[in-house]
Parts: structure tokens; C-alpha cells; sequence
């Protein structure tokens, strides 16, 4: 399955709905940091918050979530923006691998 985002508006535009899925996003991630399950959870969280605020930017605007949690993991960063389809990630440490 696509990772998808799917935005809805109501009442007049007074109330905005978002439905997001990043599966396949979080999974390459965590390929590609090497993360464990608890670290993936929370890169993946940060991605998926990412793409659902950069659903609402416009233009050239521009957002970064950056995460201090102090952990193994170190810093959490993640880019996002008006014109792309997916959050730009990365992490501070590299987890070790046993």
C-alpha cells in the first residue's frame, strides 16, 4: 500500500479533517538509520507530524520539527514543506548495531 495524505474541508471551510498513512516511509527509514522498534516509533511519529503540517503550508513556506529527547537516539529532525511529498528525516546519533 502507498503512503498517502488526504485532506478535507467542512462547515465552510471552518473545519479541517487530515487522514495520513506513512507505512512505507517510517519502514525506509528505518532502514536506512538502522533504528530499533522504539526509535522508528518515535522518528515515525515525527515524520507523519511533519507530513500532516506540511499538508498545510503553502508556497514556499517551509517547517522543521526538531525533537531534543535526550535519549540513545539523540535529536530527532525532520524537514518539511509546501512542495514535496514526503518529510526529509535525520537523526543526531547512529544507533550501535549488536
Amino acid at each position: 500500500m502507498k503512503d498517502y495524505l488526504i485532506k478535507a474541508l467542512g462547515y465552510e471551510g471552518q473545519v479541517r479533517a487530515y487522514a495520513v498513512s506513512t507505512t512505507d516511509t517510517v519502514g525506509e527509514a528505518q532502514r536506512r538509520h538502522y533504528t530499533w522498534p522504539t526509535a522508528s516509533a518515535a522518528l515515525g511519529r515525527a515524520m507523519t507530524a511533519g507530513v500532516m503540517m506540511g499538508g498545510m503550508l503553502k508556497g514556499e513556506e517551509k517547517l522543521t520539527i526538531k525533537i531534543e529527547g535526550g535519549g540513545p537516539i539523540g535529536s530527532i529532525l525532520v524537514d518539511s514543506n509546501a512542495k514535496e511529498k514526503s518529510a526529509d528525516m535525520s537523526l543526531t546519533r547512529k544507533p550501535t548495531l549488536i
